[in-house]
């Protein structure tokens, strides 16, 4: 038992309940204090002679309290050759048979490496949270940047397009009889692009104030949900919905993404009475099918941008901001949005929470 105590690399030793002298210290003594063991017999050193001096008092006061023996403590001790060391302690009581303690051993390790880990996770940890409220300040200050641009291009853009409208309207009320059939073509689509350049201020601004409004998460009942916005695309006769769906997530925005789906695959199905648009749920996610068009996989992420459409304006009017909003509020509630479809034989939109 000896030789396997000598071979430990912390030390081992006891003495007294008080620790006023040392009767037994291991041979790894004098690596970890770097005083001999000769020498702790010979001047009759104690344990708390060894302790850094700013520590002694917490040391002691282990010591001294019995029920903090079977505890570790952690201070500091400086060697002989004054290098200033970190160990930790673990005392426990002997009894030999009786009711009071006849010896305290202890045992001890040297954990300065440790410490000096800790340390360095600690500076490590506080550069890093600096470096995050630096990006994070320099993030706001770019949102206020580019809120204030949004405001900007808002207010700037409008009194010029409204002076275009009510430019064009006074002309073909003013002079609408001088003015031949090609004129008033002229005119009816210039207002026509006006209005149209309006709307799209429009869906910019609803674009950058999605990316701004604070989330509310809850417990959310979306077929309900899906039903209360099927009626409001006037339509719900034409949408089928799957019963007790659920969902964790921000109501008002998730009311938003249901809508634009609904009525983005109401534009594309053909007349009818019957259900052509579906709501559910299966093993890839919450999904939005429909019996319409269809389109070439190979536009399926191009759908997703703002103002990118597959048709043109004539034929299905929109302003091509949809679908990159439904994309914005799925991202901001941690899942993603696909599309599955092939011309002719309709389209099958995902989306995860």
């Amino acid at each position: 038992m000896r030789e396997l105590v000598e071979n430990l690399d912390e030390v081992v030793c006891y003495g007294p309940p008080d620790l006023s002298r040392f009767d037994y210290a291991s041979s790894g003594f004098e690596r970890i204090f770097g005083i001999p063991v000769e020498e702790i017999y010979k001047n009759a050193l104690a344990f708390i002679d060894l302790a850094h001096p700013d520590d002694r008092d917490r040391l002691l006061a282990h010591l001294n309290d019995r029920e903090d023996w079977s505890r570790s403590i952690d201070y500091r001790i400086i060697r002989r050759d004054g290098e200033t060391r970190h160990v930790r302690c673990r005392t426990f009581p002997l009894y030999y048979g009786t009711s009071k303690p006849v010896m305290l051993a202890a045992v001890v390790r040297d954990v300065t490496s440790i410490r000096q880990t800790e340390e360095e996770l600690r500076r490590a940890n506080t550069e890093l949270e600096q470096r995050v409220q630096d990006r994070t300040a320099e993030l706001e200050a770019a949102v206020r940047e580019l809120e204030g641009f949004t405001y900007s291009v808002s207010h700037d853009l409008r009194g010029p397009l409204r002076s275009i409208m009510a430019s064009a309207m006074i002309l073909k009320e003013d002079f609408g009889s001088s003015i031949d059939s090609e004129g008033k073509e002229n005119l009816d689509r210039m207002g026509a692009a006006a209005k149209k350049m309006a709307t799209l201020i429009d869906e910019l601004l609803k674009i950058s104030r999605l990316n701004r409004q604070e989330m509310r998460l809850e417990p959310l009942d979306l077929s309900a949900i899906a039903s209360e916005v099927a009626n409001e695309t006037g339509r719900a006769d034409r949408i089928r919905i799957q019963p007790g769906i659920k969902a964790t997530g921000d109501e008002r925005l998730l009311r938003l993404v249901l809508f634009n789906m609904f009525d983005n695959a109401l534009k594309y199905v053909s007349k009818g009475d019957e259900p052509a648009v579906e709501f559910g749920r299966d093993a890839k996610g919450y999904f939005v099918r429909d019996t319409g068009m269809g389109f070439d996989q190979e536009y399926a992420e191009k759908i997703f941008k703002p103002f990118e459409r597959l048709v043109r304006d004539s034929d299905y009017p929109g302003s091509g901001v949809g679908l990159a909003n439904v994309q914005r509020i799925v991202q901001r509630h941690g899942g993603k949005v696909w599309a599955e479809s092939k011309v002719g034989e309709g389209t099958t939109f995902y989306f995860t929470l």
